[in-house]
């Protein structure tokens, strides 16, 4: 019998609620009008800020062709390209990880940045040391472990805990290539001067837009 409020079957013969398009049993094509539904919607963080993700999905993929085309066209500058798609990538890895995972990020982060650059200078020593582990890779994988601490600080609404860690993580990825340039094993200092660079605009934007709720947490942590 074909109820009112309810998709119908004519091969099966049954009545589905529901918001189906199709009978679960034979694919067939359901009549009638939708039902409740029933189960909620569950809005996913890609979803929810499905924009924001398309637009840094846009970003990257622009830097990573412009980043190619201009070494293609400067090729006795090396093939740094490489490293900036490996960068991109790395970003990418950093972000689906964190955002599924869901603990302690800046510390999750600031590991991964350890093992990236522990292998990179391995890897450089093992092929006779040429200095691209840290000219280019250590500093890429900083900076974009900052982009990754920003964005996800904005996606997963981190709390006041987690501004503090940033902060510190953003201190740290920003000193490691000042040391590398004052001890003079540095061949091309540009992706350090970015390293750098970001790191310090990270670290006032953190202060400047959470300042007040850092000092209250810190006040909190330290009875002061």
């Amino acid at each position: 019998m074909k109820l009112q409020n309810h998709k119908y079957c004519d091969k099966c013969k049954i009545n589905i609620n529901g918001v189906m398009e199709y009978c679960p049993l034979c694919q067939h094509k359901l009549d009638g009008e939708n039902g409740v539904r029933q189960y909620p919607v569950i809005t996913t963080v890609y979803r929810q800020y499905e924009f924001y993700f398309k637009s840094l999905a846009l970003a990257t993929t622009s830097g990573g062709v412009i980043s190619c085309a201009i070494n293609l066209m400067l090729p006795e500058s090396g093939f740094w390209s490489f490293f900036v798609l490996l960068g991109i990538a790395c970003f990418w890895i950093m972000l689906w990880n964190v955002i599924n995972r869901r603990f302690n990020i800046p510390k999750y982060i600031s590991t991964q940045v350890f093992i990236i650059s522990f292998i990179s200078v391995i890897w450089d020593f093992a092929t006779v040391w040429h200095g691209w582990s840290v000219d280019y890779v250590i500093p890429i994988t900083c900076t974009t472990a900052m982009f990754a601490l920003a964005v996800t600080g904005k996606v997963m609404k981190l709390p006041v805990e987690s501004f503090i860690s940033s902060m510190l993580a953003d201190a740290l990825f920003g000193v490691v290539p000042i040391i590398f340039y004052f001890s003079g094993i540095l061949h091309i200092i540009i992706p350090s001067v970015i390293c750098v660079s970001v790191s310090v605009i990270a670290f006032a934007a953190i202060v400047i837009f959470n300042g007040r709720s850092i000092i209250v947490e810190v006040q909190k942590r330290f009875h002061i």
